[in-house]
């Protein structure tokens, strides 16, 4: 790790996939200085030409950050950013230590999963179902139906495999302050 903390930015907007990062850069304290720039999704900031520079996209999150030869990069997928300065700043820290081992595996697979997979299913249900963000003329009963299927069958089976040691685990999440810090914006959603 340099001598200097990493200095970066995060593009955010609260309850979204930049919650992610942002609570480990709350994590990782004195590691890391950072500025948390929030974009404001609901009047298409993502669409502004400053934007799709930094990602073409026009998703959150994105951070910003100079490499070692002090070139300002822009880096988005929030699994990719958790993934990126864990490995920096903080293997065998926050994360299980970069080798072979089983520990490292489960890591990347509930990492990838859960950016991935869950969300994945979670997105279609957010726009399609009665209270989502689309339009009511462009959402489709048929989505929701198929989503919540897979969840039914693909999902719940394995949360309830772990529901006691799950139910351990998010409550120790919940109670750590910078898990409380990444989401003290989570009311201002929409407004």
């Amino acid at each position: 790790m340099a001598s200097q903390p990493l200095e970066v930015t995060l593009y955010h907007y609260p309850l979204t996939r930049s919650t992610r990062p942002l609570w480990l850069l709350h994590e990782l304290g004195g590691k890391v200085k950072f500025t948390c720039k929030r974009v404001e999704l609901m009047k298409g900031e993502a669409y502004s030409p400053e934007f799709v520079r930094m990602n073409p996209n026009h998703a959150l999150p994105v951070l910003l950050y100079k490499d070692d030869s002090g070139v300002e990069q822009a880096l988005f997928e929030s699994c990719a950013i958790v993934e990126f300065l864990t490995d920096a700043l903080a293997a065998g820290e926050l994360a299980p230590p970069i080798g072979i081992s089983n520990g490292r595996a489960e890591y990347k697979k509930w990492l990838w999963f859960a950016g991935s997979w869950m969300d994945q299913l979670l997105w279609q249900l957010r726009q399609h179902d009665e209270s989502g963000i689309l339009p009511s003329d462009q959402k489709d009963s048929r989505v929701v139906d198929r989503t919540k299927g897979k969840w039914i069958k693909e999902i719940v089976p394995q949360v309830v495999a772990q529901l006691e040691v799950l139910t351990r685990y998010l409550a120790r999440l919940a109670e750590r302050p910078a898990y409380q810090a990444a989401f003290q914006d989570a009311a201002t959603f929409g407004k």
